[in-house]
């Protein structure tokens, strides 16, 4: 009887960030393995999800972290109820490959106490994964825009890598106000120096890399 009545055995838990999180479309299949054994734990999520998600097969507790409702929501973490030392994750969209990671998760010094986490309890760590450039959920991150022509009148092509970093590919670029672009530390695409408010040239190069089409963002003048 007291072994039915006792609490499990903490686990302990890794959170996998993703981000960017993985956003409409899907279905998205997950599939962990842990310090190389098997069996791979395999299970597909579709878009809104619910929250925790219980697959037996896999014999884990696994608990989705989601941002948003219907259209608007979003993947951002998964955490999964134990302590492996290695973890190798992949995530695809269809038959494309959006996450490839071996991860070495690094465990806090002190264990979560139950009284703070009654499914994740024990030791307790955070990875980040690094998303497959070029995928559809990763950069370069496709564009609305790549300046003011793209936009209604007296509004900017307003393009963040961090928006889409944290928010998702698509939230990466938009049409607002330069104001608003400039007071968000975000950047101004642009395809020459009329296209940049005064004391400012469109000289800035370092978004090219991070979207599609390749941009040019406006620059503050020396």
């Amino acid at each position: 009887m007291w072994s039915q009545l006792a609490p499990r055995a903490c686990t302990g838990g890794v959170f996998i960030e993703f981000r960017p999180p993985l956003t409409q479309p899907g279905p998205f299949r997950f599939a962990l393995e842990l310090d190389e054994q098997d069996p791979i734990c395999e299970f597909e999520v579709a878009l809104p999800a619910s929250n925790p998600v219980y697959i037996g097969k896999c014999k884990l507790r696994l608990e989705l972290q989601t941002r948003g409702v219907a259209k608007e929501s979003s993947i951002v973490g998964l955490t999964v109820g134990a302590s492996p030392k290695k973890l190798h994750l992949t995530v695809r969209s269809e038959a494309a490959l959006i996450y490839d990671s071996r991860l070495h998760p690094k465990y806090a010094t002190e264990p979560t106490p139950r009284s703070e986490s009654k499914h994740f309890c024990g030791p307790r760590a955070t990875v980040t994964p690094d998303c497959i450039r070029g995928t559809s959920q990763c950069a370069p991150y496709p564009s609305i825009c790549d300046g003011p022509e793209d936009c209604p009148a007296n509004k900017v092509c307003c393009v963040s890598s961090d928006s889409a970093l944290e928010y998702g590919a698509r939230f990466g670029s938009q049409c607002t106000s330069a104001r608003y672009c400039i007071g968000r530390l975000a950047h101004i695409a642009c395809h020459r120096d009329e296209d940049c408010p005064s004391r400012m040239g469109c000289t800035d190069g370092s978004l090219a890399s991070e979207f599609k089409p390749e941009l040019r963002g406006c620059l503050e003048r020396p």
